[in-house]
């Protein structure tokens, strides 16, 4: 950082709302003299979920649309964490097959 010192970065995501609260903890409970602040946007996909049926189960699955086209899907994490459970198997196995299946 200044005078080639080093330094850790902290960075926070709120909502602008919080922003004062937070900035005065930050302010009181490190040893910085001042914040840079800046705003962020984000642009989300249209998205749904539905249950699936695959062989391992029933499978909660997130779709997401841009301009009404489905571009990509993928299985709910704590879906796969319970059969991974269930099944005695290892959780990225279950993941890649529930994948492979709603592809």
């Amino acid at each position: 950082m200044k005078k080639s010192r080093p330094a850790m970065k902290l960075s926070v995501l709120c909502a602008s709302d919080a922003e004062p609260r937070l900035a005065e903890l930050v302010l009181r409970e490190t040893t910085t003299f001042g914040l840079r602040r800046l705003a962020v946007e984000k642009t989300d996909l249209d998205r749904e979920i539905r249950a699936v049926q695959t062989s391992l189960g029933e499978v909660r699955v997130k779709t997401a649309f841009l301009a009404g086209e489905r571009i990509k899907a993928k299985p709910e994490y704590e879906d796969c964490r319970r059969i991974a459970e269930e099944k005695k198997m290892a959780l990225r196995d279950v993941y890649d097959l529930v994948l492979r299946e709603i592809r």
